[in-house]
């Protein structure tokens, strides 16, 4: 079971300024971060279900890997923080918070803004996935190298 922890306070901040400054999201939507440092993504948004609504009057959850998110530049985590919050939709008649829908690769709006800024942050999250994922699968053959080594 995966375990969830905050966010660091730097990036709570980074993320409240980018929500305030740069979306036009209703303040009376509540957004929690969490920290998942076992997920495989950099963030994962969800729609709170009924009970985390109900009990912590959350409406929507970002998950994010921080250990990814800080090895990005400045620039490239406001990117970041901007996708993320571009999945919570909200329909203004009806009063309700859902997961929006990216209407291609990412959100047509962010592309327009940011074009290729947009495209070299989305590839060095991948690269420093793949890095992570490297990096795991060797410490696995070195453990199981360790094992094989002695027969008689």
């Amino acid at each position: 079971m995966a375990k969830f922890t905050e966010v660091s306070d730097e990036l709570q901040e980074r993320f409240n300024f980018i929500r305030n400054k740069q979306t036009s999201l209703p303040d009376f939507i509540t957004i929690k971060l969490l920290k998942n440092e076992k997920q495989k993504d950099i963030y994962s948004p969800a729609k709170a279900n009924g009970a985390i609504e109900y009990l912590n009057q959350i409406e929507f959850l970002i998950f994010v890997n921080e250990d990814i998110f800080n090895k990005l530049d400045d620039e490239a985590r406001d990117i970041i923080i901007e996708e993320a919050l571009a999945y919570v939709g909200f329909d203004q008649e009806k009063e309700l918070v859902s997961k929006a829908t990216p209407d291609y690769t990412t959100f047509s709006g962010l592309q327009s803004k940011y074009d290729k800024k947009l495209s070299r942050a989305k590839e060095l999250v991948r690269t420093i996935i793949q890095q992570k994922a490297d990096e795991a699968k060797d410490q696995k053959e070195k453990k199981q190298g360790g094992k094989k080594g002695f027969k008689s």
